[in-house]
């Protein structure tokens, strides 16, 4: 039996490429070894598609936005399944997020920012570091390692936590499909 394992938003896009050694990967999760995502993620991935949907009406495309919305059900639909969990952001987690948030208000300045800010405002920047955070702390409360492509972010989180508290941050894809 696999090892229980988060998944966060990079590991769940790469499950939405079809052909991906990923998507082979989610494909063949059971319910007995499902594939766990945080409700965040979920929130993330489909505020995705709604931007790009609005952006798409504003633009008056209206076959883009046909596809974003398809996109969207699909992403749903995806999710729904048996074989995936959605570990809900709770009281547990809300605890782990303060304590890691209050140590690390913004991200490291090793990876994130040449990585993921490129024409973002600082406001962009925060949200979505917050969204990091809160992940990681839906990881820690459900006791699950976190399956991520963005190994350098979350390992700095796992750094401020106290010892009770423990963030195991696997590199996605790769101890994902062994």
């Amino acid at each position: 039996m696999a090892l229980p394992m988060l998944t966060d938003t990079s590991a769940l896009a790469e499950m939405m490429k079809p052909g991906s050694p990923a998507a082979a990967w989610a494909a063949a999760r059971t319910v007995q070894e499902p594939c766990y995502v945080s409700s965040i993620s979920v929130f993330e991935v489909i505020f995705g598609f709604q931007q790009a949907l609005l952006r798409a009406l504003r633009q008056q495309a209206p076959e883009d936005a046909a596809a974003w919305s398809r996109r969207g059900e699909q992403f749903a639909q995806f999710v729904r399944r048996d074989s995936f969990v959605i570990c809900p952001w709770d009281g547990d987690a809300a605890l782990v997020a303060a304590h890691l948030y209050a140590r690390l208000p913004s991200p490291p300045q090793a990876g994130w920012h040449r990585t993921r800010s490129r024409g973002k405002t600082k406001t962009e920047i925060r949200r979505s570091w917050l969204l990091d955070v809160m992940i990681a702390s839906i990881a820690v409360a459900h006791g699950l390692p976190l399956l991520t492509r963005n190994t350098i972010d979350f390992a700095a989180l796992s750094d401020v936590l106290p010892e009770q508290w423990r963030l195991d941050v696997r590199a996605f894809p790769e101890q994902a499909l062994r």
